[in-house]
């Protein structure tokens, strides 16, 4: 389900969520082969000068549809393309690989039409690949990429509006023989104070000519800290990571880095980097981190100047489930500077809410000795934003004991023995509103923010109050026919209610459906909330073969909008049934319709056994059978002529039905007609001659 990736935890962090590559990105290089055999390279093409416009999209995906028949990139290929001015090239990439060519061309399951009639700049298939490297997450996705290899997301924007982005001066072909640029700072942006710091920055020549020499300082306003002379053989548009040389500040600084030596461009010399030093805490951290539902994704170390690790969980080690708490205590050296990790292989944090789950979070905090003491908190992630991995630098200073010596404070220690500035006046706030659920009479700071008051906490009342801090009256929602128009409908989802309800073997039951659609849904492709412009309710599946009575009007559903279903018979046998509705689901787009697909919504009955046994007839044949009997009383009816005299003497018969006629002679008698073998009289052996003959075609 998930892919892998690193992460570790900082103060000051950049983080790799689960967006697109951010605007500014160098993008990834590739080669693929349209569906006419013919092969490109992004970066030749970046070479030659041409501005290259990405569009990731899906066959089944309706804005991307939408967005190609409205024609905008179509009007840019023409204008800008290999026909027009050839400046710019356009790439269809369709990204999901689940899909066909079928698809591709209109005629598949999963596709709004035939792409290739709308699309007329080459179309890769296949490219999941390529949008995996891109970082992307939705359908569509259109970057813009520069020969300079730098990217910016467009999105659907009109032709005029693509035009102005690779016609600015910062996406012009290179143009000057000598001009490098800075992108930006790569060095740490964590340290422990006093420790120096590998200062480092990307260089990319955007010169004609390939590069051979510059000159980097670093500067704190207009003091130059640092200058080094780089020199190489960088191509034109080639990016290199410089080490520029070890720096040691004296306090939190903001810094910038500038290319010093001559070039044709001077606007693009400079770009800017921080350090922040890390929290001072004592020897003992403990280390408390919730998982949300993959906890097997989770590891983290310390370590210290050196890069030893003192202690380190790898990922795989941590086992539990959702919401369980783990905790760690590491006796550290007495002095030094160590480093916290912490890492998820998917990429994603402990930010569970996102995949249904629960967030998780992580705290590393200090202790004075013996562990019954806080001393300072050194790491804090709440676990509501994703991430590779994070750090943060700890810096444990031997000597007097450090905290908050202020008796007001919220966190005052009258074991501090030097204040170090950390006292706050937070934690002690509280609600002072007697009104509310959580009033707190011990506090002394009031924070009416915390405050929370009575609601119904039931989640399956229709006024359910998720902010509710204690209970109140709820009001309940009836799932039946007789609740359509009901207010209590606008809080549901769409769906069919009840999902599950049961019967019993042998037993007559009846039961409702009320389908609902709800004013809003997601669109599965971009995970983005759309209004609701009506529900094509086409089919309805499922319904058991032992219901004899069913009812319900297959209809068009607007927006909070509601119909019913009614089915009722008596169960033959044991077992769970799906009733399904299906329809196409269409969305409002400034007020028209777009449709997202066929939905189908699900119901269950649970048939339960009988502990009882159900007597009745059980042969099939019989007039009065049972079908949900699994106990034969013997009692079968099986109606005909019993008089054995009779020409149509039935022997199976045991309910005579008046329909005897007269009986055989075989003296005076040519035949009867039931007599089979001629021998004058009607019995088992004309019926098992009858049986014989059975389905048999008469002349």
């Amino acid at each position: 389900m998930k892919e892998i990736g690193i992460l570790t935890v900082a103060w000051c962090m950049s983080l790799l969520g689960l967006a697109q590559l951010p605007d500014g990105s160098i993008a990834p290089d590739f080669t693929a082969t349209d569906i006419e055999g013919v092969e490109y390279n992004l970066y030749d093409l970046l070479d030659e000068g041409k501005q290259v416009i990405l569009q990731f999209s899906a066959t089944w995906c309706g804005p991307c549809w939408s967005y190609t028949v409205g024609g905008a990139l179509e009007e840019v290929y023409e204008i800008y393309g290999p026909d027009g001015t050839d400046e710019v090239r356009i790439f269809f990439l369709e990204a999901d690989d689940s899909t066909t060519s079928n698809d591709l061309y209109g005629t598949g399951t999963a596709t709004q039409g035939d792409w290739t009639s709308v699309v007329n700049f080459p179309i890769i298939d296949d490219a999941g690949d390529i949008f995996n490297a891109y970082q992307c997450t939705y359908y569509p996705t259109i970057f813009t990429v520069c020969p300079n290899r730098m990217l910016t997301e467009s999105g659907q924007i009109s032709a005029s509006d693509h035009a102005t982005i690779f016609q600015t001066n910062e996406c012009a072909t290179a143009s000057l023989v000598n001009d490098p640029a800075l992108l930006s700072y790569t060095g740490p942006v964590t340290a422990c104070l006093g420790d120096p710091i590998a200062m480092s920055v990307d260089l990319m020549n955007l010169g004609l000519a390939n590069l051979q020499s510059c000159t980097i300082a670093v500067w704190d306003g207009s003091t130059e800290l640092l200058s080094f002379d780089w020199s190489g053989d960088l191509a034109t548009y080639g990016v290199i990571n410089v080490d520029l040389g070890m720096l040691t500040f004296e306090d939190e600084t903001n810094f910038t880095i500038e290319i010093t030596s001559g070039d044709d461009n001077a606007s693009n010399n400079s770009c800017s980097g921080s350090v922040e030093f890390g929290t001072i805490g004592t020897s003992l951290i403990h280390v408390e981190i919730m998982v949300d539902n993959w906890p097997q994704e989770i590891g983290w170390a310390i370590t210290d100047a050196a890069g030893l690790v003192v202690e380190q969980v790898n990922a795989g080690e941590i086992v539990g489930y959702e919401g369980e708490i783990f905790e760690w205590w590491v006796s550290a050296a007495d002095e030094g500077c160590f480093t916290f990790e912490i890492s998820d292989a998917y990429g994603d944090g402990i930010n569970g809410s996102i995949w249904g789950s629960v967030d998780g979070y992580c705290t590393v905090t200090s202790w004075y000795p013996g562990g019954t003491t806080l001393a300072s908190t050194l790491f804090a992630y709440d676990g509501s934003y994703g991430f590779d991995f994070e750090y943060t630098s700890i810096q444990v200073l031997n000597g007097a004991i450090p905290g908050c010596t202020d008796a007001q404070a919220c966190n005052y220690d009258p074991a501090v023995e030097e204040d170090n500035g950390s006292c706050e006046y937070e934690s002690c706030a509280g609600c002072m509103d007697a009104m509310a659920c959580n009033y707190n009479g011990q506090a002394t700071i009031s924070d009416s923010t915390q405050c929370t008051y009575p609601g119904c906490q039931d989640p399956n009342a229709s006024n359910f109050d998720a902010s509710a801090g204690c209970p109140d009256e709820c009001v309940y929602l009836t799932y039946d026919c007789a609740s359509l128009g009901d207010d209590g409908w606008l809080e549901e989802v769409e769906g069919m209610y009840p999902a599950y309800q049961e019967a019993m073997h042998g037993i007559a039951w009846s039961g409702e459906w009320v389908l609902n659609m709800s004013a809003s849904v997601i669109e599965p492709a971009s995970g983005v909330v759309y209004p609701v412009h009506h529900f094509e309710w086409a089919t309805v599946a499922g319904i058991p073969d032992w219901v004899f009575d069913s009812t319900f009007e297959v209809m068009d559903l607007g927006p909070n909008e509601q119909a019913c279903l009614t089915a009722s018979g008596t169960p033959d046998t044991p077992g769970s049934y799906e009733v399904t509705v299906s329809g196409e689901l269409f969305i409002a787009i400034f007020g028209q319709p777009f449709s997202i697909g066929v939905e189908t919504y699900s119901a269950w009955i649970e048939v339960l056994e009988n502990p009882n046994p159900i007597a009745g007839c059980t042969y099939p044949l019989a007039a009065n059978f049972v079908s949900y009997a699994n106990l034969d009383d013997g009692g079968c009816l099986f109606p005909g002529c019993t008089n054995a005299e009779a020409g149509n003497y039935s022997p199976l018969a045991n309910v005579d039905d008046g329909s005897c006629g007269e009986a055989c002679n075989e003296n005076t008698d040519s035949a009867c007609s039931t007599d089979s073998n001629g021998d004058g009289q009607v019995n088992v052996s004309d019926l098992l001659m009858l049986l014989g003959e059975f389905g048999a075609t008469c002349e």
